[in-house]
């Protein structure tokens, strides 16, 4: 990937955030000052530190349960299909977590939507996400917050 096809700015995530950000698993990002990450393309790095097996399936299980809520109007065709396509997601961030556990690099980006905010939380939404090809992926010096492409 060329320079200039690169997003101007990444942030670190922690696994298994990052895993299950990359593959569209996890729709939100909460952040205490979401405002330098709203609307932008920002790459996305995984964080050196590494977690444990559970902790991966503890969050990927909040996930899902936090897209098994029907919505009005919605089939339970459309419904089930969805909670397939989450299934199979979880399935792929499982694998990814794997690979990238911890890796200290920088492997992906996303598209965020306008900042939220309610009482406990606040953050934004992720409009898209992508995995760079492997040998795409840039050493991370880390840092807190948005910051500029290595």
């Amino acid at each position: 990937m060329k320079k200039k096809d690169l997003p101007s700015h990444y942030f670190v995530v922690k696994s298994p955030f990052a895993q299950l950000l990359l593959v569209g698993v996890k729709a939100e990002e909460y952040r205490s000052v979401p405002n330098q990450f709203a609307n932008k393309r920002l790459a996305v790095a995984v964080a050196r530190s590494k977690c444990s097996d559970e902790a991966f399936e503890a969050e990927a299980a909040y996930w899902r349960e936090w897209w098994d809520s029907p919505q009005e109007g919605e089939t339970e065709k459309a419904h089930k299909d969805l909670m397939d396509g989450i299934d199979k997601d979880i399935a792929e961030a499982r694998a990814f977590f794997h690979e990238t556990n911890g890796c200290g690099m920088i492997i992906g980006e996303i598209e965020t939507e306008e900042a939220f905010s309610f009482p406990g939380c606040s953050g934004v939404g992720v409009k898209s996400f992508r995995i760079w090809d492997k040998k795409d992926w840039i050493v991370s010096p880390g840092g807190l917050g948005v910051r500029k492409m290595p």
